[in-house]
């Protein structure tokens, strides 16, 4: 910046004035500060970009107020006010600071005392920094002379803004992990900012058709005919079947695992590759496809956590059933637990209940750990239970031989080491839940089980049957259209003293009707929001997000705001 050494003309000069020269000075020492403060948060690049983006902000104030004192204050108190509440929400929810969550007021649901009393030096800095960003232009508006050019100012400002720009491409962008990283507080925050736009723009977090939809009937009472069946819904982590990819060499025994009841096999639709097993998770409890959430989709489970009354457990929970999960990761782990409580499981073991060694742990750990609950369950004579389990066996890497005691096949002599191990932890995924099936049936003799199992997402280790090398997920779901086999895993049903009924007539559903199917599997009644699910299945060939009349879909979700299922604002 080209800055004046006295004041510019007709700009009135008194005795409580800050002098130019002072002012420039005070100015340069703020700013050090505060880019010092910001490359101590965000490091290399993303240090870099929140510099460049944080000197912008105070160009920009420059701009308008040609004060540089009062600009390099405004900018300090924007910073450390990020910092400062990125901080208190990452240690309530895991999650630092998104653009959005300035916009979304029923987030923030914690007692301003426990918060203040938590974090004190957090809460003051945030106090202190909305009061300066009050005082300071009524303070300095007055006391600071004008002692900076427009032109010179408007320069740097877009040199510091396409700086930024082009640092974010570098880097390449945010990943939706590092959300929940301790740092890269500010230059995630500013990154959010077009998804946070975008969400504005479309006036509500899901997009629907216009005007109002006609409400579907309240829910009625559930009185299942009968004794309900117990149902095991399992998530089998990175799993696909090995059949479709073209050229694999493999043990066509495993084929086994992905058959079910009625001896088909049959695809799930899912709407990530590779990772981000959180969305297929949204998309099987809720019945709503997070591709409808545009470029947000990513925190879906955090922004909809208490929106959604119809959630496929909290619909249980209606008929009697007690809600239940085993979950292989801390409760935390990217802000689900609050998502899975509010969507009616109440009881979650997560892998500090199941005396988790690893991170890794056989399906064989996570299936004993359900069966000891179960059997206390029966015990008790409680009623019917809904148990939702996460395997972690077949996760990446692949670059490491799992459990090497266990001799199970891989891949034929040409295959591809990873994909080998991909294959070996199959066949051992395929033993467990046989063994699984085996022992329901004798522990249990006089309890019926339906189990459906699905995998969330492809692994890694298939990323070469689709013309791709590098493990970048993000890049990768980027580059995919939406119509790619690497999105179509599997789901499974089957029955342990219990003979499910017919499955829906389609090779490939979405996950989202995956809900909609168990249901119909358990032969339990249907509200009339998941009736119309079922209905969807069979008109839309079963697509949600790619359905061909992309209005029934909106509609849809319509008829689901104005019902007071899903608040969308």
């Amino acid at each position: 910046m080209h800055a004046a050494t006295k004041p510019v003309p007709g700009e009135p000069v008194t005795a409580k004035s800050v002098g130019p020269r002072k002012a420039l000075v005070l100015a340069f020492l703020l700013a050090l500060a505060t880019l010092g403060a910001i490359y101590w948060n965000d490091q290399y690049l993303t240090g870099a970009h929140a510099m460049a983006l944080t000197a912008a902000l105070a160009s920009c104030a420059v701009v308008i107020t040609r004060r540089a004192f009062l600009s390099a204050t405004i900018a300090a108190a924007v910073v450390a006010f990020v910092l400062a509440i990125s901080f208190i929400k990452r240690k309530q929810t895991d999650f630092i600071l998104h653009a959005w969550d300035l916009f979304d007021t029923a987030l923030w649901r914690f007692s301003l005392v426990d918060i203040a009393s938590a974090y004190p030096f957090a809460t003051a800095l945030a106090a202190l920094s909305i009061l300066t960003m009050v005082c300071a232009p009524l303070i300095l508006l007055w006391r600071e002379p004008r002692n900076v050019r427009r032109l010179p100012a408007l320069a740097a400002f877009v040199i510091c803004a396409l700086s930024g720009v082009v640092i974010a491409r570098v880097e390449g962008g945010p990943r939706h992990m590092q959300y929940t990283f301790p740092d890269r507080h500010l230059s995630s925050f500013y990154s959010s900012w077009p998804e946070a736009l975008e969400t504005l723009a479309r006036g509500q977090l899901i997009d629907a058709a216009p005007g109002r939809g006609a409400p579907f009937d309240p829910a009625p009472a559930c009185a299942p005919q009968g004794k309900p069946p117990h149902i095991i819904l399992i998530h089998q982590e990175s799993v696909t079947p090995p059949g479709p990819l073209k050229g694999l060499d493999y043990d066509r025994a495993l084929d086994d695992l992905f058959r079910s009841h009625d001896a088909s096999s049959r695809g799930m639709r899912v709407e990530t590759y590779g990772g981000a097993s959180w969305l297929t998770e949204f998309s099987v409890l809720t019945g709503a496809a997070s591709r409808f959430f545009g470029s947000i989709r990513h925190f879906v489970q955090i922004y909809m956590a208490g929106r959604i009354d119809d959630a496929l457990p909290n619909v249980l929970a209606r008929c009697g059933y007690t809600n239940i999960m085993f979950y292989p990761y801390l409760k935390g782990f990217f802000g689900s637990a609050r998502f899975f409580e509010t969507s009616g499981i109440k009881q979650i073991y997560d892998a500090h209940d199941q005396k988790a060694l690893s991170s890794m742990e056989k399906d064989s750990f996570y299936y004993a750990n359900m069966l000891t609950e179960i059997g206390r369950r029966v015990e008790r004579k409680e009623g019917p239970l809904f148990i939702y389990l996460q395997t972690m066996a077949a996760h990446w890497p692949y670059d490491v031989t799992h459990w090497p005691e266990r001799k199970v096949k891989g891949g034929g002599p040409s295959t591809h080491p990873e994909m080998n191990e991909f294959l070996r932890r199959l066949a051992m995924a395929q033993e467990d839940y046989a063994a699984l099936l085996k022992d329901l049936a004798s522990r249990f003799p006089d309890e019926r089980f339906l189990l459906v199992h699905y995998g969330d997402h492809h692994p890694l280790a298939t990323r070469f049957f689709f013309g791709l090398e590098a493990e970048e997920i993000e890049k990768i779901n980027d580059t995919l259209p939406e119509t790619s086999p690497a999105f179509v895993t599997y789901f499974a049903v089957n029955g342990v003293n219990y003979a499910p009924p017919a499955l829906p007539d389609i090779n490939v559903i979405d996950s989202a009707y995956l809900g909609a199917v168990i249901l119909e599997q358990a032969q339990l009644p249907m509200p009339d929001s998941w009736r119309e699910r079922a209905q969807l299945i069979r008109a839309c060939d079963g697509r949600y997000a790619l359905c061909p009349d992309r209005q029934s879909i909106l509609q849809f979700h319509r008829r689901l705001i104005d019902s007071g299922l899903l608040i969308a604002r």
